[in-house]
Formats: C-alpha cells, structure tokens, sequence
C-alpha cells in the first residue's frame, strides 16, 4: 500500500483528519499523482499504522481522513550492531535493516571499519524511504557516531543473547526466550581482528553461529542472519 511517513502523528481516531505538506504533499500530488478517495497508510516511525483516506487536495497539500488507527507492539526487539563496511554496503544495510525490522543500530569501530562518517541526514532520509517502501512502522534508531568496541561489549552485557555469526560457530540456535531484547552483531567486510572476535565470544550472552554458506558481503550477511534469527523464532513484529 502507498505509504508516507509524518513522524509527528499521535494516536488518533477514526474521522479525524491529517494535513499533508511539504515534500510529501508534492510527490503524491505531482509524481504519484493520488486522486480523492485513493487509500494512504500514514506511518509516525513509533508503532502506529493509520489507514487515510484522500478526502481533499490542491496544488501544495493534501488532506487525508482518518479510516482506522492501530498501535502494534513488539513481541521482542534486535538491535544491530555493525562495524560499517564501505559507504554503498553501509547504505544496503541500513534499508534492509529498516525492512527487516531492526530496533537499533549502532555503529561500532572497529580495527578494519570503512566508513566513519555518515550523513545523518542522508541516513535519516534511507530509513525513512525505507519505511515507505516496507510498510513497517517502526524507525529503526539510529545514531550515526561511532562507538568504541571496547564501548560496544559493555552495551552488549545488556541483552539477553548476543548472537555473532562466524565460520567458527554452531550450526543449531535455542533461544532463551522468544519475546526478549536480543543484539546481533556484524563485523566489515574484512572481518574482526582475532582479539575482537575473542572478546566478542567471551561475553556471557554470546551465542556463536555458522551459517553453510560462501563468504557473503556485509549486507547480504547482515540480512541473512535476520532471516535465520526470524526462522528460528524470534518474534520482531
């Protein structure tokens, strides 16, 4: 369904109505080119999904009346923790993770990350065309400083299992509790140093995985240790 993000939206009732402005207004009048009456999701980054309907347009804005509003909850959440690959991997990444319903990211240096100084608001704008073009109706969070590694284990003593994917790993996954905080991490392309991959396993929640596959680039890892995190239970949505 057609989707637009207005990340100021609350709670709202059926009958009400929402202004559309700005770029947002501009694209669905002039490239989408909606008509009254069309269905529009209207989604706030935070849980809600509002399904409008185009009650009234012109030039600049758009009026939407409000069909249904409805708040969804997560069952557990998955943040990532990424030591950012090379700028276009590092931007795959962030689209997937938004489509795959990522909670939060966090950028971790690492010794062989690559790129170190994203654009917030370039990367602000990804996630939200992302969400536009998933339908999901949670913004992943995200930061775009680099915290330290050594910072990073600290952070991940928090979750209830750390899952690293890793040729070293096993091939089986159990998870603790299926509705829970969990992190996944995911080194760059060249991998983590020993020490770091040490440490890493050291912590006291860390599962190690192995998937049977080839060497995969950052992204394609990255969505591919959702899907098998998601295969084996855990409940994003």
């Amino acid at each position: 369904m057609r989707a637009i993000v207005l990340e100021e939206v609350e709670l709202t009732s059926a009958g009400e109505k929402l202004e559309v402005l700005g770029q947002s207004a501009l694209h669905l009048i002039k490239v989408v080119r909606i008509k009254i009456a069309e269905k529009v999701l209207v989604l706030n980054g935070r849980g809600l999904k509002i399904l409008t309907e185009v009650s009234n347009l012109d030039k600049k804005k758009l009026e939407l009346t409000v069909v249904e509003c409805q708040k969804i909850e997560r069952e557990s959440t998955l943040d990532l923790f990424l030591a950012p690959p090379k700028k276009e991997a590092f931007e795959d990444i962030l689209r997937n993770s938004c489509e795959l319903g990522i909670a939060k990211i966090h950028l971790v240096e690492s010794a062989y990350s690559q790129f170190k100084n994203p654009n917030s608001e370039r990367c602000q704008r990804i996630l939200i065309g992302a969400m536009e073009q998933s339908n999901n109706c949670y913004k992943p969070l995200f930061d775009s400083g680099l915290t330290t590694f050594a910072n990073s284990l600290t952070l991940l003593e928090a979750y209830q299992q750390v899952f690293y994917f890793s040729p070293n790993g096993e091939n089986s996954l159990q998870l603790e509790d299926k509705a829970g905080k969990y992190a996944l991490f995911i080194g760059p392309e060249a991998g983590l140093t020993e020490n770091e991959e040490t440490s890493l396993k050291d912590l006291k929640n860390s599962v190690t995985i192995r998937l049977p596959s080839p060497i995969l680039r950052a992204p394609t890892a990255a969505s591919a240790a959702t899907g098998f995190l998601m295969g084996h239970g855990l409940k994003i949505f």
